[in-house]
Parts: structure tokens; sequence; C-alpha cells
């Protein structure tokens, strides 16, 4: 297994955007996920100690600890990017051009990708990552990175299609439809934040937190 300390991530590229650039990183045995260009001012940190929470400025929002699933094993929050209805979006084009993202591609209308976070304790343990995931998620994944943690083993992305149930859909359309932003001077073609993340933590702790990436039309914005 690989040193690599960092991963940069986007959903559907230039074509067919779903998100702003991810990047998500580690610091000896912390995680710590963000919007590439907003991630040193907000973030979500995921804490060897086990306080999981997301600053953004004077707030904070407690996600669930990590999970037990098998021995060694533990599950992280899931990262949501959900395929909705779009007239026309904005994404972070010079991020893209960075050769390092990771470009996954988008869910199908209505349906939504993951991005699952797992955490590997014992770094000799026999049980495999597939067979975490098979066994425990019933999900089969295309897509697979790591990173390494210092002390205590290493964390696993993996990324599958799922499908959204009518109450999630409805959520996420009702943030993309109430969501205001406003610039004091005309909004520029690229570059520009125009996605909501929406941190949910289930009151059954045997559930993950969820990270929801809500994308956007353009008519949303408003320009004073």
């Amino acid at each position: 297994m690989g040193r690599k300390k960092a991963l940069r991530i986007n959903i559907g590229g230039d074509e067919n955007p779903a998100s702003q650039v991810w990047r998500v990183w580690t610091q000896a045995d912390s995680v710590y996920l963000g919007y590439r260009m907003f991630s040193h001012y907000s973030h979500i940190s995921l804490h060897k100690s086990g306080v999981w929470k997301i600053d953004a400025n004077s707030d904070r929002f407690n996600l669930n600890e990590e999970i037990p699933l098998m021995s060694g094993w533990g599950l992280g929050p899931s990262m949501l990017f959900p395929s909705l209805e779009l007239k026309k979006v904005n994404f972070d084009g010079e991020h893209l051009k960075d050769k390092r993202v990771v470009i996954l591609s988008s869910a199908p209308l209505h349906k939504v990708r993951v991005i699952q976070l797992i955490f590997q304790r014992d770094l000799d343990s026999k049980i495999t990552l597939k067979n975490v995931v098979k066994s425990k998620l019933c999900r089969k994944y295309d897509w697979h990175a790591s990173l390494r943690l210092k002390t205590r083993g290493a964390l696993h992305l993996v990324s599958f299609i799922d499908d959204m149930d009518k109450k999630a859909l409805e959520y996420c359309y009702s943030i993309k439809n109430n969501f205001d932003v406003k610039f004091d001077e005309e909004v520029p073609d690229k570059g520009v934040m125009v996605y909501a993340v929406s941190l949910e933590s289930p009151s059954d702790k045997n559930k993950p937190s969820l990270v929801i990436n809500i994308p956007l039309d353009s008519d949303n914005w408003s320009v004073s």
C-alpha cells in the first residue's frame, strides 16, 4: 500500500458535472474532506479520537463516529452525489485541469454516485476490502483508492452507483430549489462554488453520517 496522503476527486468532469473538485487528505491519523478551493477554510474532520465534525467559522456539526463492520474494519461517512435535473451549471474548470484529479462518472438521472469511506485498522487482517464491501454493504464498487494513516491503518474509498428513494430525492430537490447565493459582482464563468453540501447525522448510530453534494441550477444564483 502506498504512502499517498491526498486525493482529488470530481464527479462528472466538465461534460456532465455533478460536483466540484473534492480534496480528501490525511494528517497523522486524522482524515479531512472539503471542496478543494475552500478546504483550508472549511472542511469536515474525522479525528482519531472519535470526534468527527464540520468546521465552518464557528459552526460545528457532530457526525456519527466510526461504525464497526468486521474485525479490524470500520465504516465512515458516505459521500453522496445525486444526479438531478439541471438547466446549466458552472464548474471548477481550473482545478479540473490538474492531472491528479480523479474524475468519476455521474450517476444516471435520479440515481446517486456514492463514495463510501471505510477504515482498515489492522493492515495484517486476512479479511479483504472486497469481502467487507460485499458482505456488509452488499455492493460492488467500480472505483477504489486508499490513503495510509500514520499508526491506525488505512482509509479506503470505494465508489458505486446506487438508487435514491423518493424521500431522499425530494430532500435534494428541496435544497436545490431553495438555495440562494448573492454576489456583489457578476458571477464568473468558472471557479465558482455552485454546489451545496448538506450534512446529516442519523439518529441511528448504526448508520453512517451522510455528506450530500447537491448540484444547483444556474437560475438559483442571484446577483445583487
